[in-house]
């Protein structure tokens, strides 16, 4: 009988996330290391299958049949090694684990480090590793295929294999430069309607970005569409963006709170607030997961 190959757990990660992306530079990014390194990682990982995982070109990156047939294997290995360890653990008498966090950057710059305190309060063997910076619909697909644990995110989510806690539901804010008419105007709030002839700087639309859908579909709804002259992945570069007079950009509250010096805030008064939440894949039978969820629920109770 031909011996069993011998898979380190990161090989299994690393081919979930390349799976996922089909791209060996945004999958580098998000497992936090060299293109290179990851490029060798699968190159081992196929070795020890005796399969070739991926078709390579210069322009794409696909999953051959093989590819395709371990997918949700690897999957499950990960998530019941996962459950091995945490079963172990638990068995001590308290609970230790990981749990990986996607958050969309500065926008969480007051909800990720609540919860990050709250965990650690309760239960300080529990490590948050906050290093996949999502937006929200590259979060819900993260979710989705187990790359994830949980995620903050803006709702709505359509997904039936997601559950969701809310968290708040903010205004949404105007943000321009310090030198803009409306600034000169000494205007206290503004309408949506107004900003038709705005140059916009926005998050991409491609990424799943609530905030995106919310400017598109005002807009959409008020029959015209925003003029976006930059598409910024960070909030706090969209903020930075809009301090050198480069546009305007809409914003929730909690980025209002935080704006660079040069700019200015003003409310806009008939945009639908932004819904953001804590989510997680549902029937998760992680008590890791478990125990974050309870903090957030005591973080921000419903």
């Amino acid at each position: 009988m031909a011996p069993y190959p011998r898979i380190d757990s990161f090989w299994l990660e690393a081919f979930l996330a390349v799976a996922e992306d089909l791209h060996f530079g945004k999958a580098s990014q998000r497992l936090s290391i060299g293109q290179s390194p990851l490029s060798q990682i699968i190159k081992r990982l196929e070795r020890q299958l005796g399969v070739a995982l991926f078709d390579r070109s210069t322009r794409q990156v696909r999953l051959t049949p093989a590819g395709h047939a371990f997918l949700s294997d690897a999957q499950s290995l990960l998530f019941d090694l996962r459950l091995g360890v945490e079963r172990a653990q638990l068995a001590s008498g308290e609970i230790h684990g990981a749990i990986r966090v996607s958050f969309s950057g500065f926008m969480n710059h007051s909800t990720l480090p609540s919860l990050v305190v709250q965990v650690r309060n309760r239960y300080p063997n529990i490590e948050l590793q906050c290093t996949h910076r999502l937006l929200s619909g590259e979060a819900i697909s993260a979710l989705e295929n187990d790359l994830v644990d949980i995620a903050f995110i803006g709702l709505p989510v359509t997904s039936p294999l997601i559950s969701t806690l809310p968290i708040a539901a903010e205004q949404h804010f105007l943000l321009i430069p310090e030198n803009h008419p409306l600034r000169e105007l000494n205007r206290k709030s503004c309408r949506f309607e107004e900003l038709k002839e705005e140059k916009f700087i926005t998050t991409p639309a491609d990424q799943g970005s609530t905030l995106r859908r919310i400017l598109d579909n005002t807009a959409q709804n008020a029959g015209w569409e925003p003029t976006v002259v930059h598409e910024v992945a960070d909030a706090a570069l969209v903020m930075a963006f809009v301090s050198r007079g480069l546009g305007v950009a809409m914003v929730p509250e909690c980025l209002q709170q935080v704006k660079p010096k040069r700019t200015v805030a003003i409310p806009i008064e008939d945009v639908p607030p932004l819904h953001s939440a804590l989510a997680w894949r549902s029937g998760n039978e992680s008590q890791v997961v478990a125990a974050v969820i309870e903090c957030a629920k005591e973080t921000w109770p419903s």
